[in-house]
C-alpha cells in the first residue's frame, strides 16, 4: 500500500523588525496565527497584509507552516 498524507492544519507567521539591540541587531517578533490548511495562498497573503496594516512594526516576512500525517493506507 502507498503512503499518503493527511494536512491536519496551518499557521500564517508574520515577522515584524521592532528596532535593533544593545548590540546593533535586528529585534524580529513574531506573531503566529491559525488558519484553514487549505486557504489559498493569495488569501493567506491578503490577511498578512491586512494584519500588518494594524501593526507598528514593519512587515519582514510572511511564512507558513504545513502540519501533516503520513500514513500508510
Amino acid at each position: 500500500m502507498a503512503a499518503s498524507e493527511m494536512v491536519s492544519g496551518r499557521t500564517l507567521v508574520l515577522d515584524f523588525y521592532a528596532g535593533k539591540d544593545s548590540d546593533g541587531k535586528d529585534i524580529i517578533r513574531s506573531q503566529t496565527f491559525r488558519v484553514k490548511s487549505d486557504a489559498s495562498v493569495q488569501s493567506l497573503y491578503d490577511a498578512a497584509a491586512a494584519i500588518a496594516s494594524l501593526s507598528s512594526g514593519s512587515l519582514r516576512y510572511v511564512r507558513t507552516t504545513l502540519t501533516s500525517h503520513i500514513i500508510n493506507a
